[in-house]
Parts: structure tokens; sequence; C-alpha cells
């Protein structure tokens, strides 16, 4: 039993960042703006002495809100990502690997600034990954994943974006007089290559580094020209701890997906028309003073 004990580690990060900008008879313009995010990540490592076996999963749940005068209150952050990787050991830092990767939202997001226009929700999209592989770790604080037998199951459990044919789902069938003859496809599968790259180090004393990379290449797209194409996603966290509960915290995410096709605007008598959508490499950033505990 107490073999059996040592053979699990884990340990777990919440944190809670916060965010502000005021403005009081400001000549040169600006708007108050508030912000809060919290994040909660949990690992789960299992490695027996005896074993040629590694397990390892973890769980990153976030959400937060932001308001300004102008807007008022929007969503700043929401993500569900679970991933859990079985290796066996081929040879040294190299290893047999199987992965199941799960990541969506828990809530609507709207195509600001119209609050009307829902773009996402809970379960739609949804993506899950499912991957056989091989994955090197040459030290215990970065590895690489390499497969090039993954499928990719997407889920737009909402007929709305579905019928919009949102997140590269087929969208639906209308007559010539606008009425829908056919509802959109609330799933699509995707089967290709797919490399993940994670970094998990303290650079400097007291500062701590999460970095992951995604790639991933549909050998079966139906358009012939879209199978050269990589999709990315790029995920980095810097804490920079203060004290043992107080850190400045910095998140930028990267996303580049063909399937994603982001509104454009053109200005029109000084108002935001909408001009079409395409895909575009999507920015998210966000830095400030937080509260954290690890356990």
């Amino acid at each position: 039993m107490n073999s059996l004990k040592s053979s699990w580690t884990s340990r777990g990060f919440i944190g809670l960042t916060f965010n502000q900008n005021y403005f009081s008879n400001w000549a040169k313009g600006g708007e108050n703006s508030y912000s809060a995010i919290t994040n909660f990540n949990y690992d789960l490592n299992y490695k027996p002495d005896s074993s040629s076996s590694i397990w390892h999963t973890t769980i990153s749940l976030g959400y937060g809100v932001m308001y300004n005068d102008e807007f008022g209150a929007r969503k700043a952050e929401d993500k569900i990502d679970i991933n859990s990787r079985y290796g066996y050991n081929a040879i040294e830092n190299l290893y047999y690997s199987a992965l199941l990767k799960f990541n969506s939202q828990l809530f609507k997001g709207y195509n600001y600034p119209n609050d009307s226009v829902v773009v996402s929700n809970f379960l739609a999209p949804a993506h899950t990954i499912l991957s056989l592989g091989l994955d090197y770790k040459p030290t215990k604080f970065f590895s690489i994943y390499v497969s090039p037998c993954t499928g990719k199951y997407i889920l737009v459990n909402d007929q709305d974006l579905a019928n919009k044919g949102l997140y590269g789902v087929e969208p639906a069938v209308y007559d010539s007089t606008g009425k829908i003859t056919q509802l959109g496809k609330k799933h699509t599968l995707n089967f290709g290559a797919y490399v993940v790259a994670n970094l998990d180090a303290e650079v400097w004393e007291n500062i701590f580094v999460q970095s992951k990379l995604e790639l991933f290449n549909n050998y079966t797209a139906k358009i012939k020209q879209d199978r050269d194409k990589i999709i990315v996603n790029f995920e980095n966290t810097v804490r920079m701890k203060i004290n043992h509960y107080i850190s400045a915290n910095l998140f930028l995410h990267l996303v580049y997906d063909y399937q994603n096709l982001v509104p454009q605007y053109k200005t029109v008598n000084d108002e935001k028309v909408l001009s079409g959508h395409a895909p575009r490499l999507q920015i998210k950033e966000n830095f400030g003073l937080g509260f954290s505990m690890n356990f």
C-alpha cells in the first residue's frame, strides 16, 4: 500500500488576478476598467519505481470578467482543459504514448460589440483529441509529444451556431426564400498529425514559466488546400512571486485556426460595420496582480 501511495504525486494551484485602470478628469481621456480572473490548475502523476509506465493528468479551469464604464461587464476568460497521457518507456527518455484531451467553455460568448449575437456556448465548441505517438522527456520540465495518428472530434452543441457552420462543422442548407431545408451538422471528425511541446520551469528565482505549444495538421480536410495548413494553439503563463501568496501574473494566448472565422469590420460614417468573416491570428493577453496558493 505504501509503495502504491508513493507512486502518485500531485500538485495544485489556485490564483485570482486583478487588473484596474482608473481615470478622473484626465485631459487625454480614458475609460475606467476592472477585471478579475480566477484559475485552477491540478497535476496528477503516476510513476511506480519498478515499472516502465507513467501516467500524467492535468486539469485547468479558468473564468474571469472585465468591466468598463462604456460597455459594462464582459467575459474575459472561460476555459475547461483536461489532458491525460499514458506512456510506456521505449528507450531512456522516449515513451510510447496514448493521449486524451478535452477542452470547452462553460458560458456563452458574444460577438462584441454586439452582445446579442452568441458565438460560443457550453460544448459549442468542444474539442476531444485521441492520439497515439511518441513522448520525449529529456528533463523534468520539458517534453515534446509527436503523433502521426490523431483523431480530433469537434462538437458544436448549439444548433444556431452549427447552422452558421462555425468551428469547422457543415452549415445549414437554405432554399431560395432563406428557409432551412437541412440543419447544420453539430459535429465533425478530423484525422491528422499532432505535436505538443510543454515547458514548466522556474527560470529565475521566484519566476515560473508554463508554456504549451500545440500543432495539428488535418489529413482529411474536405478542401484539399486546407490539408497543408497548421492549426496553432500557444498558451503561456509567467508568474512572478512577490511573497508566499501574492504574485504578478502574465497570460498570453495565441490561436490560429483556419476553421474559426473571425468577424471583420470596416468603419462607415464613424461606425463599425460587419464586412465579413475570415481566419485570423487570435491574441488574448492579461497582466495583473493577484493572490495565489500552491497545494
